[in-house]
């Protein structure tokens, strides 16, 4: 299962206005006025807004639920932007848990950016996600997390060019493999993503590439965040030296941050992570 839109994909720039005017189609005088390009996923049946559960059958699988929060302002007559949200190794029993905090800390950045959170639940029995076979094959998590952007885009209206991805410890380590490996079929997922207190040493093992920019098959932005006193923090400054040896240019498609504290996330970094992502878009 693939996540988002399948085939050969770039990343492009909104005019500045749209991150801004969240709620606007167009701006008269502003970047020349035109509607940004979009690709609304059409749903309308979802419950909405704020913190809303659902369940999503995934072959191979079963039954899985997975956590949404719906700003205020979330009308099916706009597409709005999705963030898939990954938590990390959360412990014995308190997967679905870590999920709906997830859920909820990004509610007030879903609110100022008219955004819908995704928060999908791992399903290891140690609270961590289950990746694909050493050869890429499933079922695994990525199948899982591939159907809840799915059912989303389903019961609300996405903006398929605007899905977005976060992950903090091992669901950062997650995002780097769903944006990065090419030997799975997961690989394209998301306009942009952005990781907090995780590093590409966390990835999964397969036979080939993995996890390597230099082996991605589309250059898509990427943001990376890291406490000063986390333990990952040389392995982060290295993946930060591996995506500008690889073609990414910091200030542009990398946002690199070196910040006080350890391996956490906080508002701060939610915020900051919206404000890189929000300008982007995946070409049609």
């Amino acid at each position: 299962m693939v996540l988002g839109l399948a085939g050969s994909v770039q990343a492009a720039r909104l005019p500045d206005w749209r991150c801004m005017h969240p709620d606007a189609l167009f701006v008269d005088g502003i970047d020349g006025g035109p509607a940004a390009i979009g690709l609304p996923s059409g749903g309308s049946g979802g419950a909405y807004p704020g913190p809303v559960v659902r369940s999503v059958a995934v072959p191979g699988i079963g039954t899985r639920s997975y956590r949404l929060y719906l700003p205020a302002a979330y009308t099916p007559r706009h597409a709005a932007p999705l963030i898939v949200a990954l938590h990390g190794a959360a412990g014995p029993g308190q997967a679905a848990a870590a999920a709906a905090a997830l859920a909820l800390d990004w509610g007030p950045v879903a609110e100022a950016a008219q955004a819908i959170v995704l928060a999908p639940v791992a399903g290891g029995s140690q609270g961590g996600w289950i990746p694909p076979d050493v050869d890429g094959s499933g079922p695994s998590d990525y199948d899982v997390i591939a159907a809840a952007i799915a059912d989303a885009a389903g019961a609300y209206n996405v903006d398929r060019l605007r899905i977005h991805g976060w992950g903090y410890s091992a669901g950062g380590a997650v995002m780097h493999d769903l944006n990065l490996t090419p030997l799975n079929a997961h690989y394209q997922a998301f306009a942009g993503y952005a990781v907090v207190a995780s590093a590409r040493a966390l990835c999964p093992d397969y036979i080939g590439p993995y996890c390597e920019p230099a082996a991605a098959p589309a250059r898509m932005p990427v943001a990376i965040r890291i406490g000063l006193s986390d333990a990952l923090l040389p392995y982060a400054r290295a993946d930060r030296t591996a995506f500008v040896a690889a073609g990414w240019t910091e200030g542009t498609d990398l946002a690199y941050a070196e910040v006080a504290g350890g391996h956490t996330y906080d508002t701060a970094g939610l915020v900051a992570a919206w404000s890189f992502l929000c300008p982007f878009r995946r070409d049609p």
